[in-house]
């Protein structure tokens, strides 16, 4: 009975008491005092979570660069329906300024075949 007893103060005793090893200091982590921090290579967070960091940097660039390449496909769209729309105002203004011309020299022909004829006409009556 008194080794029962002993052991069960001893279980208590161990039980209420804390090791030095695992004591925290000034708010640092159980452990925390124990030897380099192997796997950290210096880095200020551990590497799983570097590597998670890395990791959305890397997928948040991937993500930019995609989205600036559509910017830039949808830019380049624009801009050739642009040049395609100047491109046929100007054949459609070129074609109204032909058509002009043309009967601008019709009548100018029209005009000098009459004043010919005129001249002709006051040619033979000054004869005449």
């Amino acid at each position: 009975m008194k080794i029962l007893i002993l052991i069960l103060i001893l279980i208590t005793v161990f039980a209420f008491s804390s090791t030095p090893a695992f004591a925290k200091k000034d708010g640092d982590p159980a452990g925390w005092s124990k030897g380099e921090k192997k796997g950290w290579d210096g880095g200020e967070l551990p590497p799983g979570l570097s590597k998670k960091d890395a990791d959305k940097a890397k997928s948040d660039a991937k993500k930019a660069k995609e989205k600036s390449e559509a910017e830039a496909k949808k830019a380049e769209a624009e801009a050739k329906i642009k040049k395609d729309k100047a491109e046929a105002e100007a054949k459609k203004a070129q074609a109204k300024a032909d058509a002009e011309a043309k009967k601008a020299k019709a009548k100018a022909e029209a005009e000098a075949k009459k004043a010919q004829a005129r001249a002709e006409a006051e040619a033979k009556k000054a004869k005449g």
